[in-house]
């Protein structure tokens, strides 16, 4: 019969060894396979900037991008994602007015396919998505009554391909994104109303 040291040895050096075993493994694909996912296992990122059809991270949105009550066209800004987690299967986009209350939804799409990052690569009808304060599908532009209103844009990489949230009821849906989110990433903005 081993000695208690010889066995408290013995466990410890198995312990030891599954510990190594498991650091050595990941959760995602080896990089290999590029068929798996669209991840690359860096940090997700989104950006976006004035510059490059956009908005700056912390800065006003331009008008072009608000509602036409505000003197704006409705366009999208451009904002762009990379480095997906290991296991990204499609993306999905929300934008909320976190300046109100209940926070006003601006855009929820999913359903996005790997090869788009960024939002002007988005298909008209992705077939996936919750409805935003006009009670329509896609896009609707900061539509503030009055001061300033700060806007968070959100990317997340999910771990499907098809969220099939069955409705486009926006809290439905956005509670769908982040049951399926593997990371997601925001940047803010704000817009003043005249």
């Amino acid at each position: 019969m081993p000695s208690f040291n010889n066995l408290s040895l013995f466990i410890l050096l198995g312990f030891g060894l599954a510990l190594a075993a498991c650091g050595s493994s990941s959760s995602g694909g080896d990089g290999d396979d590029e068929d798996d996912d669209a991840g690359d296992g860096g940090d997700f990122t989104v950006t976006s900037s004035e510059a490059n059809d956009g908005f700056d991270a912390g800065g006003s949105i331009p008008t072009e991008f608000a509602c036409e009550d505000v003197g704006g066209v409705n366009n999208i800004p451009k904002v762009t994602w990379s480095s997906s987690p290991d296991g990204t299967l499609s993306y999905a986009l929300v934008m909320l007015d976190l300046s109100t209350d209940p926070e006003t939804v601006h855009a929820v799409v999913c359903d996005i396919e790997t090869t788009v990052t960024d939002t002007q690569d988005i298909p008209v009808d992705t077939g996936c998505g919750g409805e935003n304060y006009l009670g329509s599908l896609g896009y609707a532009g900061p539509c503030p009554d009055s001061g300033t209103h700060t806007y968070q844009l959100t990317v997340h990489a999910l771990d499907t391909s098809n969220l099939d949230p069955n409705s486009i009821n926006a809290d439905t849906v956005i509670d769908a994104i982040e049951a399926a989110s593997l990371e997601s990433d925001s940047i803010r903005g704000t817009f003043t109303a005249d």
